[in-house]
């Protein structure tokens, strides 16, 4: 029917942003977490790909799949920052001197802006220790680029 606009890039819109604030509702990201330091080891893989898809909303983890709101996440462990080729990132990320490991991200999802002021990642972060250890574990498997993640 000419004249008449397709709705469905609006409802793709809208449903990206109901899942992810089902996800984040049911994963309980406001719920205080327990502390201690985090080591990678076996964790819940469904809980962690639950979480994940909170990241989903923004992040692809695929080999040349292509970048969303956030860079595409394949292979980002033992990678600098700001280092997915054809991603515009935040000033504060183009600057950091890290890599990125397991540790690195557990203290990055803990607490995004206090981990780096000035990044763009919108997202409050995960307040449970054993959250982020199952989302990192999950990560780690699906972002692995072959040889050790």
């Amino acid at each position: 029917m000419s004249g008449s606009r397709d709705p469905a890039p609006h409802l793709s819109s809208v449903s990206a942003w109901v899942l992810a604030f089902l996800v984040l509702f049911v994963t309980g990201c406001g719920q205080s977490g327990e502390e201690g330091t985090f080591l990678v080891g076996p964790a819940d893989s469904e809980r962690g790909e639950l979480l994940a898809l909170s990241c989903r909303v923004c992040h692809t983890f695929g080999a040349g799949e292509e970048h969303l709101l956030g860079p595409n996440l394949h292979g980002v462990f033992g990678r600098s920052p700001a280092s997915a080729p054809g991603f515009e990132y935040s000033a504060a990320l183009q600057e950091a001197t890290f890599v990125w490991t397991p540790d690195r991200l557990e203290a990055w999802l803990a607490q995004p802006d206090d981990f780096l002021p000035g990044n763009n990642m919108m997202f409050a972060g995960f307040s449970s220790t054993s959250d982020r250890q199952a989302l990192i574990d999950y990560l780690l498997q699906v972002t692995a680029t072959g040889g050790q993640p």
